[in-house]
């Protein structure tokens, strides 16, 4: 199973790549984030360019303190999902300069929708993933999986228990087909259980009470588990060699003026990845229980 879809990521680092132009068809108003497709490349090589849909800090996922969370639940699910071996496309932080931003304003072609976008830059915190269109498909019937199709829903299922992801649903999968593989994306609303009144956040998947990942009922691959039982065998193996530096790898992706301001949250997030690992028993018998 591939972790990753058109990039290059290999030293699991997340990379910085300068915005260039808004693309032709920019407007990619999706759900609540209005992402908009940008060119954009490394600084170094600007004429490599890439359509990436970019998200602006400040429209991305749920609040803490008035400050918005969105950006590193991208980036801390994006870099779980890699170490899953979930394939995700191509992830990075995007900086939009002034320049960029004043050639948009002073464009009469703009329109409205795209000023309000981009008028929501916040200086290299926005988030990039690489722009698919070509040899995409909806997600096959459910009832149409082949086994290597299945064995990767399991692992998705796992995946969305363990970030608290509970927005991939049937009417909301963010999830594609390429070349028979499963594509994940939008993780803006991982972690939301940082939101709770319960600070009690190592028990947040509640390990003891299945109810704690109740929201997996709806799950997209929901259906087609239910009474299949599986048994996430790639998910938890690789859970179990999890190792502590690997999560704290994981966790410092995240912009050090972005991990410092929610500097509380990032440890209640490492504490209860580690509490899920370190319960994998409980936990897989508990997601098992969902399906059954």
């Amino acid at each position: 199973m591939s972790s990753q879809a058109g990039g290059a990521q290999d030293a699991q680092e997340l990379s910085t790549l300068l915005a260039l132009r808004i693309s032709d068809e920019a407007e990619l108003f999706e759900g609540t984030t209005f992402p908009i497709k940008m060119a954009c490349a490394p600084i170094t090589d600007l004429a490599t360019s890439k359509d990436y849909a970019v998200k602006f800090r400040s429209n991305i996922g749920f609040e803490i303190n008035g400050a918005t969370f969105g950006i590193a639940s991208e980036i801390v699910s994006g870099f779980l999902a890699k170490y899953f071996e979930i394939p995700i496309p191509d992830f990075c932080l995007v900086e939009v300069t002034q320049a960029l931003r004043e050639a948009v304003y002073s464009n009469p072609q703009t329109s409205a929708k795209i000023l309000q976008a981009i008028n929501q830059n916040t200086h290299g915190f926005n988030f990039g993933s690489l722009f698919f269109v070509q040899n995409f498909t909806s997600p096959l019937p459910l009832k149409n999986l082949s086994a290597e199709q299945r064995s990767a829903a399991e692992t998705i299922f796992a995946f969305d228990a363990l970030i608290y992801n509970a927005d991939r649903t049937e009417t909301s999968p963010n999830l594609l087909l390429v070349e028979d593989q499963f594509l994940v994306f939008d993780h803006e609303k991982a972690f939301n259980f940082l939101v709770s009144q319960d600070k009690d956040y190592s028990k947040s998947l509640d390990f003891r009470n299945p109810d704690g990942i109740s929201f997996l009922s709806s799950h997209f691959f929901y259906k087609s588990l239910r009474g299949y039982d599986p048994q996430f065998v790639h998910f938890f193996d690789k859970l179990k060699a999890l190792r502590d530096k690997d999560i704290s790898h994981i966790l410092e992706q995240v912009p050090h003026a972005i991990r410092q301001e929610f500097r509380s949250q990032f440890e209640h997030i490492e504490e209860y990845i580690k509490n899920a690992r370190n319960n994998h028993a409980q936990f897989r018998l508990n997601l098992t229980g969902v399906v059954i």
